[in-house]
């Protein structure tokens, strides 16, 4: 019934699916949790985005560290226009799978939908899902300016050690050259990795030093916010 199914819902015969995956349910108690993701997908699919997110919930109870269900449930919601609550499910999503490009590629668009600034308060209400947020951006701006996320983090634990660590290291390579790229970009994840350290003095100097060079950037007021709010 499951292959019946999805064959169904892949020659998009909504209907079909929704009855075949119906009639699994009803005859089976194994992996059920893959049956409800599956009804979910085939119902936001026909438009039944109420029973969709009913089925994604189901899911999400059943097996909690799978991130499939938070898709599905973020799926119907977007598809609402829901982007409040579509955004978290595809956070708690990727919180349990960090490398998951399906769950990455739905979150950043319903970030376009959300528009600038929309995010700032309700990520606050989740720290870790805020640092997870924070730490991919930092990922990706390492990897536009061609350096190892890892790599400065490193460098960032070793400085902190020192007095005046952090200025001194500015001074050397590779921070020499990426300042020389992007500035900006080099303050946002020095102030991500010292926020994420607890260096929140520290963390603050360069949220600040971001901030002032564009105010405008909706990532650069989230992170600027969050490290006045950690030094209060």
């Amino acid at each position: 019934m499951k292959k019946l199914g999805n064959k169904a819902f892949g020659e998009k015969r909504y209907d079909d699916a929704i009855q075949l995956y119906s009639e699994a349910l009803d005859l089976c108690d194994i992996d059920t949790h893959i049956l409800f993701s599956n009804r979910s997908a085939a119902r936001t699919g026909k438009g039944l985005f109420d029973e969709a997110i009913d089925d994604a919930t189901k899911c999400i109870q059943m097996m909690p560290q799978w991130s499939k269900g938070y898709f599905r449930k973020g799926k119907a919601l977007l598809s609402k226009e829901e982007f409040n609550q579509a955004y978290n499910e595809f956070y708690r999503g990727l919180k349990i799978d960090p490398n998951s490009e399906e769950l990455q590629r739905v979150l950043n668009q319903t970030k376009l939908e959300l528009g600038p600034g929309e995010i700032d308060p309700r990520a606050i209400l989740d720290k870790q899902l805020l640092e997870l947020h924070f730490q991919r951006i930092s990922q990706s701006l390492c990897e536009k300016m061609g350096v190892s996320y890892q790599s400065i983090s490193e460098k960032v634990n070793d400085a902190v050690k020192e007095e005046n660590g952090l200025e001194n290291m500015l001074q050397e390579e590779p921070f020499v050259q990426i300042m020389e790229t992007n500035e900006h970009s080099t303050y946002l994840v020095l102030a991500e990795i010292l926020m994420n350290m607890g260096k929140n003095e520290s963390s603050l100097i360069y949220s600040t030093k971001a901030y002032n060079m564009n105010p405008s950037d909706s990532t650069t007021a989230t992170i600027h916010i969050n490290t006045v709010l950690r030094n209060k």
